[in-house]
């Protein structure tokens, strides 16, 4: 069972609407690639594709590392539009 499989069999991880919900970074697995976010006083933003290698956050294809942390991570395909 990869992670999506795992989140979609998770009830408690999605909302009334049967959006998932966005998890604390401290939980995102390594080496898979997640959606992530920021989340703060300012609102969400850099919503985006990211896979974490250690402390570091790097596009799906490893080509390069982002400057900021995301906060907030969910499995792909779990978005607003439900599975896709």
């Amino acid at each position: 069972m990869d992670l999506t499989e795992w989140f979609m069999a998770n009830e408690k991880g999605r909302t009334m609407h049967g959006v998932m919900k966005w998890l604390p970074i401290r939980t995102a697995p390594e080496q898979s690639t997640v959606v992530t976010i920021v989340r703060d006083a300012k609102g969400e933003r850099n919503e985006q594709p990211l896979k974490r290698l250690g402390r570091l956050w790097f596009f799906p294809d490893g080509s390069m590392y982002v400057y900021y942390q995301p906060t907030h991570w969910r499995p792909l395909g779990t978005g607003e539009g439900g599975v896709r």
